[in-house]
């Protein structure tokens, strides 16, 4: 019998040496959606409400996955499985299971479930519908209309964390592949700047821009477990209590170094509204307006990830089916390897997710107050159709109108699944040069005109180089901060396009 488990349960003691307590206020910046799973709702992705207070809930066990996967991604990369055997800092302050030995090791960070702060008496949501587009017939694909519960952005939650050192953390830590000095409250802290700073979204649809957060008011509180001041400082804490139990620090410490092993392709481009733009949304008024959410307590007109990225992902496979013809099943697997896979797809049961990120985005200066009446003409009598009379809510743009795009393509770390990743981002650049020059409209009523970009400026990191667009007049310039020759940089943008020629 192994001398580790000869003792009872509640004598085999963790020997914590410190225990840290730290709490913050997260403010969603874009609404989101904690689902719950239930089947009999009346939506078809509804929220998980605190059955005592109804108030909206964040369970521990998403903020934890986000964190635990957002400390995986930094250490070894995207797309990489955990290697069982402790020697990353997800798994030591995560817990794991220790492969070698079919032991499970238990995490050192304790999260409590958040509730809602300063919610109204009833759970304030935005509800809106999706749809999954056919890429074929370019219309609303059978039995893919959905709807989700969001809540809006603004919306607080308290979170709590609870960090337990042990005695023999330098041992514990020394295996380590990124840094063996980084300790489990480094790592915390870590991942803690992560979501201060925006890099970690929360809930569902987050690689469509929803879930986006941040966290403010910062309080963390230390205690020694092996003095007896300390000991009994801990015993009589009570981080709710009236008045508040001082906190020992109001800021983050500064965030460890970690060797960032995550490569990507990134864009940030910044477009005109070249005529008008209608992502449909329900009213009680007019038949069809341009989708809103709350930014700030205002109702703003937004341009969801969700059309971007439908766009883009009919556009990336009808360019990849002409340029590979002769291979049209290559072209699927290029596309899905991008997007997802589909379940509706025979031979392909297994689901993967995207690697394309779509930030969703304010659209700002815009008009969205005119009203539109429109009617259906019937084309043998030349007359109005009957009872074919409806009326439009579309955001017009105007001289100073500009609307942001930002996506990104995660390279995986993984050799057979990377080997496809520059005849990717050159697929993606064809779909931006399409949006560019107003080839490929965002949105519905493109048929009439509606939807249409024209590229001002955009940025470009592809791995470890950067590029520069600009729109002056009819001459596209490029440029980079390295100040290297134009002709050189664009041959450089060109190259991946032909690599698309390269798919096997």
């Amino acid at each position: 019998m192994n001398r580790k488990y000869e003792k009872a349960q509640w004598q085999r003691s963790r020997e914590v040496a410190e225990r840290i307590v730290i709490q913050g206020t997260l403010v969603l910046e874009t609404p989101a959606c904690f689902g719950n799973g239930d089947a009999e709702s009346y939506t078809d992705m509804p929220l998980t409400r605190d059955l005592l207070t109804g108030k909206a809930l964040l369970t521990g066990a998403s903020i934890a996955g986000a964190l635990r996967n957002y400390l995986r991604e930094c250490e070894l990369g995207y797309n990489v499985a955990e290697r069982k055997s402790g020697s990353t800092h997800a798994e030591l302050l995560f817990g794991h299971l220790f492969k070698a030995r079919q032991e499970t090791v238990h995490s050192w960070l304790m999260i409590d479930d958040g509730l809602e702060k300063d919610a109204p008496e009833e759970l304030t949501i935005e509800l809106r519908d999706g749809v999954g587009i056919d890429p074929e017939t370019r219309t609303a694909d059978k039995g893919m209309k959905y709807d989700i519960e969001l809540l809006p952005a603004g919306t607080k939650f308290k979170l709590t964390f609870e960090l337990w050192r042990p005695e023999n953390e330098g041992k514990l830590v020394s295996g380590s592949l990124n840094n063996p000095q980084c300790s489990l409250f480094d790592a915390l802290i870590f991942c803690l700047h992560g979501l201060q700073d925006r890099r970690i979204h929360l809930g569902q649809r987050k690689r469509r821009g929803l879930g986006q957060c941040t966290v403010q008011d910062w309080k963390i509180w230390r205690f020694d477990m092996n003095s007896d001041k300390g000991l009994c400082a801990w015993l009589d804490f009570d981080p709710d209590a009236n008045p508040p139990y001082p906190p020992h620090e109001t800021v983050l410490p500064p965030a460890p170094t970690f060797r960032d092993n995550r490569e990507r392709f990134f864009v940030s481009a910044n477009f005109k509204l070249d005529s008008s733009m209608l992502i449909r949304a329900g009213d009680p008024v007019v038949d069809m307006v341009h989708l809103k959410s709350q930014r700030d307590g205002v109702l703003m007109p937004i341009l969801p990830g969700t059309s971007v990225a439908g766009a883009l992902r009919a556009r990336v496979l009808r360019i990849a089916q002409t340029v590979l013809s002769h291979q049209p099943n290559a072209a699927k697997d290029l596309v899905e390897g991008m997007f997802g896979s589909k379940p509706q797809r025979k031979g392909n049961e297994e689901l993967t997710g995207s690697r394309v990120l779509v930030k969703e985005t304010d659209i700002k200066k815009v008009n969205y107050d005119l009203v539109q009446s429109r009617v259906k003409i019937d084309r043998f009598t030349g007359g109005a159709f009957p009872g074919a009379l409806f009326s439009q809510q579309p955001l017009f743009g105007r001289d100073d109108t500009e609307i942001e795009i930002q996506l990104e393509l995660h390279k995986p770390n993984d050799d057979k699944k990377r080997k496809n990743f520059e005849a990717e981002v050159g697929l993606l650049l064809l779909v931006l040069k399409d949006l560019w020059t107003s080839d490929l409209p965002l949105g519905g009523e493109s048929s009439v005109g509606r939807g249409r970009l024209i590229g001002m400026n955009a940025r470009f990191e592809i791995l470890d180089k950067d590029y520069l667009l600009e729109q002056s007049n009819d001459k596209l310039k490029i440029s980079d901060s390295k100040g290297r020759d134009e002709h050189e940089l664009r041959n450089e943008l060109e190259s991946y396009v032909r690599k698309l020629q390269e798919v096997a």
